[in-house]
């Protein structure tokens, strides 16, 4: 729990993440009444409550973790900085990952009653998300281990000032150069 205090605490300094963007229809809060018992449904509150500020400019979308990632564990970390496409139904595979544990990679239906309850339900089509979601496995990465962002603005932050890897114990770094 701490390391997610630190975790929320230091995000709150790059302030891009404002608690106002988590209202009903966005995915992280829809995600929570969907699936109130899964571990991030609760881990995402402390950082939310964290985020009181303005907002100073158009941030990222909130990172998403597996449950062991905040763990002092043996078993290696991964974060993995996900490359924002400028496609019109993109979206961010950041956005929808929290789904990764809770759909079934072959359950389009599930995936798109979820897609429904969002305030813009246009963005990050199924078949993206069953893309993205194919390319973890075929990596063979533990969802379990994996931390996800796509925080442009944070990540050159993280260049700077490596708290966070502390915060997450040393994890590998996986991400597409442009």
């Amino acid at each position: 729990m701490s390391d997610i205090l630190k975790l929320a605490d230091l995000f709150s300094e790059y302030k891009i993440y404002p608690k106002e963007k988590f209202s009903s229809g966005s995915p992280v809060i829809e995600f929570q009444k969907l699936y109130p018992k899964n571990y991030y449904s609760q881990d995402i509150d402390f950082l939310i409550e964290r985020q009181d500020h303005s907002p100073i400019r158009r941030g990222a979308d909130v990172p998403w973790w597996g449950q062991q990632i905040f763990q002092n564990t043996s078993d290696p970390k991964v974060m993995l900085i996900a490359q924002d496409s400028n496609a019109l139904d993109a979206g961010s595979v950041v956005m929808y990952a929290h789904l990764f544990n809770e759909i079934p990679l072959t359950s389009e239906t599930k995936y798109t009653e979820f897609i429904n309850r969002l305030s813009s339900s246009d963005l990050f089509k199924c078949h993206n998300w069953k893309r993205a979601f194919q390319q973890l496995k075929d990596w063979q990465l533990k969802l379990a281990q994996l931390y996800f962002t796509d925080a442009k603005r944070f990540i050159s932050h993280v260049k700077k000032d490596r708290k966070i890897l502390f915060i997450m114990q040393n994890p590998l770094f996986f991400w597409k150069k442009k």
